[in-house]
């Protein structure tokens, strides 16, 4: 937790969820200072939008404002609540939207954090076209590295004519007044079919992998379990693939498909209800933070695919990796699309898995079979020490392999083989 001056106040706040080896770790950034400097001589008139405000800095600045804050991730939405309490502001004074919603109209202000997927940016900026009008203010921030000819483009697309400030902080300003260019029509979802069964899966802008079927997820469909009883969890669904698949083998059990990402759940709930409708009643639908809130003992199975780089520096250099490889060039792209919560936490994978396995303490009595894909081998020994401490009785490894992609996947169990053949 530290201080940061904002707006020309001071302000308390903290990154979320709270992590002590990352105290170090700031809560806001020069893109949101350069935001607000804009501000400073501007009457404010109308409704004022935050989109993307990762941790709520944006939000306790205008707080006097009531702004909405706009976004796909709950985590942001929790981190922006938390501050606000840091900060004894009234959480009410801020209204939360998720990005599928439909915004308010002929908005005053709208301040967007420009987020690392174009999808994403061009979802938000369609939304936007139906309710700016000319005399809205919209002023967007990323670093300077991040601010690319694509992105200036898609602006000048959507809403009309653009420019960009000089660089401060290593933080860039995008400007824009909304003219209405012509503009076609575009579907709200991305779809592909999936090999070997009858389903289309439908995505929207923000899920991982959108564009198709990725490694990982491959090799996880042909090992799922079947005729399972009870309840199974999809825990970091995405597009709801995986619990898509456990659905269709498991008839006698239900499945929560759960995701911090709004736009996930909403994309798991679409091909639940486009693929397999007559089963939607066995479903359950829940944007949260893992699985936060979920009483003991629930789960006959969690499954989950989970990030595997520990920041969003490594997963673009991973992807930066890749496309050289490919002779595609070093361009920042990311090797996936998704949002970054998808892509990397802090820790890495080895935090990921470790509080999964922790917290899967909580189920050891209910669940037969807890699973995660692990990306790196070298990951394996930590996350065997752990099991270990934790009490689990058997822990199997699988090894995958694709070309020269080798991966693999671990499952503990609690329960000795008696207690799992009940």
């Amino acid at each position: 937790m530290s201080q940061a001056e904002l707006n020309g106040e001071l302000f308390t706040l903290e990154r979320f969820p709270p992590n002590a080896e990352e105290e170090a770790l700031q809560a806001w950034e020069a893109a949101d200072e350069y935001l607000l400097q804009q501000l400073d001589e501007t009457e404010i008139s109308g409704p004022v939008l935050i989109l993307n405000d990762a941790f709520g800095a944006l939000a306790c600045a205008l707080a006097e404002h009531a702004p909405y804050s706009i976004g796909d991730s709950y985590l942001s939405e929790l981190a922006t609540r938390e501050n606000l309490r840091h900060n004894d502001i009234e959480e009410s004074s801020v209204k939360f939207l998720d990005s599928t919603a439909d915004y308010p109209q002929a908005p005053g202000v709208v301040l967007i954090k420009v987020p690392k997927q174009l999808a994403l940016l061009e979802q938000q900026l369609r939304a936007l076209r139906q309710v700016v009008t000319p005399e809205t203010r919209i002023i967007a921030a990323a670093k300077a590295r991040d601010v690319h000819n694509s992105t200036l483009a898609l602006f000048e697309k959507i809403l009309g004519t653009t420019t960009t400030s000089l660089a401060w902080k290593k933080a860039r300003l995008i400007h824009c007044v909304f003219t209405a260019p012509e503009l076609a029509d575009a579907p709200q979802t991305y779809s592909w079919k999936l090999d070997g069964t009858p389903w289309t899966i439908h995505n929207h802008a923000n899920v991982f992998a959108r564009s198709g079927l990725d490694i990982g997820a491959r090799f996880f469909l042909q090992h799922l379990p079947s005729n399972l009883e009870g309840e199974i969890a999809d825990l970091g669904c995405g597009n709801g693939v995986i619990g898509l698949q456990a659905l269709a083998q498991n008839p006698n059990a239900r499945v929560m498909f759960t995701d911090e990402s709004h736009m996930a759940v909403a994309s798991s709930r679409l091909n639940v209800e486009h693929n397999l409708p007559d089963d939607i009643d066995r479903c359950e639908f829940m944007v949260n933070n893992s699985l936060s809130g979920i009483e003991p003992d629930r789960f006959t199975a969690i499954l989950c695919n989970p990030p595997f780089h520990d920041s969003a520096e490594s997963a673009r250099a991973g992807g930066e990796r890749k496309r050289r490889n490919l002779g595609l060039g070093g361009d920042s792209g990311l090797n996936f699309g998704g949002q970054q919560q998808e892509l990397w936490c802090e820790g890495g994978e080895v935090a990921f898995i470790s509080q999964m396995i922790r917290e899967s303490q909580a189920f050891a009595r209910q669940v037969k079979w807890f699973t995660s894909l692990v990306s790196r081998g070298d990951n394996l020994p930590p996350l065997y020490r752990l099991l270990t401490e934790v009490g689990a009785v058997k822990v199997v490894k699988k090894e995958m392999a694709q070309g020269q992609k080798q991966s693999r996947f671990i499952a503990w169990s609690f329960m000795d083989d008696a207690k799992r053949r009940r």
